[in-house]
């Protein structure tokens, strides 16, 4: 059972159900921590249980729902209390959810299937149409419009080393002071962050490539500008990333695809990786000039 201040329970046989309010609430997703008590009561044999979720009724059931976190096949002998911790995504912005959690068990006594709801609570999305800059992809966090230091879209912006917090126009190993940081988003060594304020940071690995699995990619041009167009399969807004080189010392190295940096290095410390959009993951030294591409974290 979960032990907070915050903490309300309610009764509605045959099961308890704890909760805490739903937490990290954002345009596209929300977590639950919360708790099935004293669920095999009576010797009854629970089958399922879960927490329906519902833009459209606001008394969601088992017919009537578009979201639903669900515990299958288990046991009421083994499993007296039964935790959740669990983050639903793919959520509406500005979109109010009704929620309730239910058990459907069979009674071991007539092997009837008994379906139990309990209180209905609700909560409201985030409006990402606030964040200047910011293009809505439909994933937890928001992306830039533009790299960090461009004015528009098709705009390379500025060339930072990894960790560093301010632009350069050569790039030379000796004057590079590495952070010993596995991981900078939002730290002291984050340019976004430091250009941008609160909220702004530098993506990690993961988000980076859940942002390619979000989309569809097309190979265009903007204002002359080659680049990566990606369209969401999740909302159809776009973003685009203009091909982007990296600088060693004062040499250009060009590039015919778009890179920046991610805020992790990989785990040969002397390097970072980069992202290429139709090819591997790459590998390049800390000290190299790239863009960077900020994304808008509500939970920093």
């Amino acid at each position: 059972m979960y032990i907070s201040n915050e903490v309300k329970s309610f009764i509605t046989s045959p099961f308890k159900f704890t909760y805490i309010e739903p937490s990290k609430i954002t345009a596209h997703s929300v977590h639950f921590s919360c708790a099935y008590n004293d669920a095999n009561i009576h010797d009854d044999a629970y089958t399922i249980a879960g927490i329906l979720l519902s833009s459209t009724s606001k008394h969601p059931d088992t017919e009537n729902y578009e979201f639903i976190y669900q515990i299958d096949s288990y046991s009421g002998t083994h499993n007296k209390d039964i935790e959740i911790n669990k983050t639903i995504k793919g959520l509406k912005a500005n979109t109010t959810y009704y929620y309730r959690p239910y058990i459907s068990y069979t009674s071991l006594y007539d092997r009837s299937q008994i379906l139990c709801y309990d209180e209905v609570k609700s909560f409201t999305t985030y409006d990402n149409t606030t964040i200047d800059g910011a293009v809505d992809i439909g994933l937890d966090v928001l992306w830039a419009a533009n790299n960090l230091g461009a004015t528009s879209e098709n705009m390379v912006g500025d060339y930072y080393a990894w960790g560093e917090t301010e632009p350069k126009n050569s790039f030379y190993y000796e004057d590079y002071i590495m952070p010993q940081d596995t991981n900078i988003t939002g730290t002291q060594y984050d340019a976004a962050t430091a250009k941008l304020g609160n909220g702004w940071r530098m993506p990690t690995i993961g988000e980076i490539n859940e942002l390619l699995n979000a989309c569809w990619r097309e190979r265009t041009k903007k204002d002359s500008v080659d680049g990566i167009l990606l369209i969401s399969k999740l909302n159809d807004n776009q973003i685009f990333f203009p091909f982007a080189n990296f600088i060693n010392k004062k040499d250009t190295i060009k590039n015919d695809f778009p890179a920046f940096w991610s805020a992790e290095k990989t785990p040969n410390n002397g390097y970072c990786s980069r992202i290429k959009f139709y090819f591997d993951e790459l590998a390049v030294p800390c000290y190299y000039g790239m863009p960077i591409r900020p994304i808008y974290d509500p939970f920093r």
